[in-house]
């Protein structure tokens, strides 16, 4: 019997050695949020963040995220600090996610639509002198896991950093690298008590531009990326750094849409 060569060489050399070729330099020396500040300088006016009728384009969530940030710093904020934040999907989450990671601090989402009991777990174990928050937050944990934290309500009319310069932190003067802690997202406790999962500013970064090198059709000409997942779950830090590494527009869909409603 004969060995036949159904592909032509240089067919099977692109297949099983070509595309095979995934090694890649990560970006370890840049942060989460030096990735969308990145994008901010190369396109401005892009829409960055879309939700109903809103819209932001980079510039202006930039400068609304800095603002916040340097209220946070005068806060005390600082780098591996956990900063809660338990708001409904809106822009001012965004903004609050891009302030508490621009300032130094490690996001602590709390999804307000969780059980009380549980946000006061994790609020308790967690130990976070500072929460971001609206309206709907503010119910969901109730008034007595609030005692002890300083709470700043991204709803207020007339907020106190309206006024702050909307220029971005140095990284460096606030002691930040990548080593540090960008989230502590907590587990859904299904097995038992939730456990508190740490990711480094820098992780969402590298796989981000994987990500974004097209083996997942994620790149600076695609309109639109939406985030499905809870703000509760590390996933969503991967759609925050797909689409505002590449970007592209992030799309906050209404719960109804996400729930295939």
């Amino acid at each position: 019997m004969r060995d036949l060569d159904i592909l032509p060489a240089a067919e099977r050399t692109y297949l099983l050695e070509d595309l095979n070729r995934t090694a890649a330099d990560y970006p370890s020396e840049r942060c989460i949020h030096e990735l969308f500040e990145q994008q901010v300088r190369r396109a401005p006016e892009a829409v960055a963040l879309v939700h109903e009728e809103e819209r932001l384009s980079y510039g202006e969530l930039n400068a609304r995220a800095n603002r916040l940030a340097h209220h946070l710093i005068a806060l005390g904020v600082r780098p591996d600090q956990p900063v809660a934040i338990c708001l409904e999907r809106s822009p001012a989450m965004v903004v609050g996610l891009l302030a508490i990671l621009k300032a130094g601090g490690a996001y602590l989402p709390l999804d307000p639509a969780y059980p009380s009991a549980r946000l006061r777990q994790i609020v308790e174990d967690a130990a976070p002198r500072l929460l971001l928050c609206d309206a709907a937050g503010r119910a969901a944990l109730g008034p007595e896991a609030l005692v002890d934290l300083t709470v700043v309500d991204l709803q207020t009319a007339t907020p106190a950093w309206a006024e702050l310069p909307a220029s971005n932190p140095d990284p460096r003067a606030l002691g930040l690298s990548p080593r540090h802690l960008a989230y502590v997202i907590y587990t859904s406790g299904s097995t038992g008590t939730p456990k508190g999962r740490h990711g480094r500013a820098s992780q969402p970064g590298q796989s981000g531009d994987w990500l974004r090198s097209g083996r997942f059709g994620v790149c600076s000409n695609q309109p639109c990326r939406a985030v499905f997942a809870s703000f509760g779950f590390d996933a969503s830090a991967w759609e925050l750094v797909m689409a505002f590494g590449s970007g592209a527009a992030l799309h906050l869909p209404a719960d109804e849409l996400r729930a295939g409603e």
